[in-house]
């Protein structure tokens, strides 16, 4: 089942790879628009609110394939800021059982299209610098979202959480739309057009965005919307609203540990790869060099004045 409304036991496994239950009571489905996930904040029996991703009742491969992006680019994230991120900590998951789960950290604050609008004209100004601070962590482990909307951000003052990473993927790994590899530079664009939305109250084109009517993006954020190899990094994006620095990530031990049992276990439940076959170059057949005539005659020439001399030697020799 998908949507809990009495108290269960959900096993599985914790960020560090152990094996863990969690007893929960089902508290309130959230409206995820754009998600193709269930999302219900949980209860456990101490006390603890904490946001249950699930699959739909209708179960397919696509939909696991979903969920297994969710876990894998948050286990990253909380491996590398377990103390703190803008992004809701991996708390446990299931990948292998019929009806896999996650759990998170329960999300902070509100849905941001809720809000946004409602921002005055320097609370859009710290929301900018505050969400490229977020891609910016995400940019920092090689997590490249793909999807970034407003739908995919909960705010808390101007301080903005992603939320849903079900179509996240590593630097270089195919998107799942088919648009060729997922690089950081995607997510650079995409928090722009966010930002085009919250300024203006209407969604960013699908293709060149004209930031005429739009003057603050205009000015300080310009090459945010340009071609895919002109673009900044969300670093420098940071930096140039002097918005703060984006911390170091820090993998101890037990957490890269966890993070390897992770790493096999969705390798576990990825189809076979053909063996690699080595196969070196036959170097073709050497053929015989042939002389030229002329060549050839010298040469016999040559023996024949040497077998000569042979033979004087050794008659003389004899005489």
């Amino acid at each position: 089942m998908t949507e809990i409304s009495e108290s269960v036991v959900l096993v599985g496994r914790t960020l560090t790879g152990r094996t863990n239950s969690w007893e929960i009571k089902g508290d309130q489905l959230i409206a995820m628009p754009g998600s193709e996930l269930v999302s219900q904040r949980v209860r456990t029996v101490d006390g603890t609110t904490l946001v249950r991703r699930s699959l739909p009742d209708e179960l397919d491969d696509a939909k696991r394939l979903l969920l297994d992006n969710e876990i894998r680019a948050l286990a990253r994230l909380t491996h590398a800021f377990p103390a703190t991120g803008p992004f809701p900590a991996l708390v446990g998951y299931d990948m292998d059982s019929p009806d896999p789960w996650a759990l998170t950290a329960d999300w902070r604050g509100v849905p941001a299209s809720d809000v946004v609008g409602g921002l005055l004209r320097a609370g859009l100004e710290q929301f900018a610098g505050s969400l490229f601070q977020a891609v910016a962590y995400l940019g920092t482990v090689e997590v490249v979202h793909t999807a970034l909307r407003l739908d995919s951000l909960y705010l808390d003052g101007t301080s903005p959480q992603i939320v849903t990473f079900e179509h996240a993927a590593f630097f270089g790994e195919p998107r799942d739309d088919g648009r060729g590899p997922a690089l950081a530079q995607h997510d650079v664009l995409a928090a722009g057009k966010v930002l085009y939305e919250a300024f203006t109250g209407v969604a960013a084109p699908p293709g060149r965005v004209d930031l005429a009517d739009v003057a603050w993006l205009g000015a300080r954020l310009p090459d945010v919307f340009g071609e895919l190899n002109a673009r900044p990094s969300a670093i420098d994006v940071v930096q140039r609203l002097g918005t703060g620095a984006v911390p170091v990530p820090a993998v101890h031990d037990e957490l890269r540990a966890g993070r390897a049992e992770f790493d096999e276990a969705r390798q576990r439940k990825m189809p076979p790869q053909p063996e690699t076959v080595r196969t070196f170059p036959v170097r073709p057949p050497q053929q015989k060099v042939k002389l030229p005539a002329h060549n050839r005659v010298l040469l016999i020439a040559g023996a024949l004045v040497v077998i000569a001399l042979l033979v004087f030697v050794i008659v003389g020799g004899l005489s």
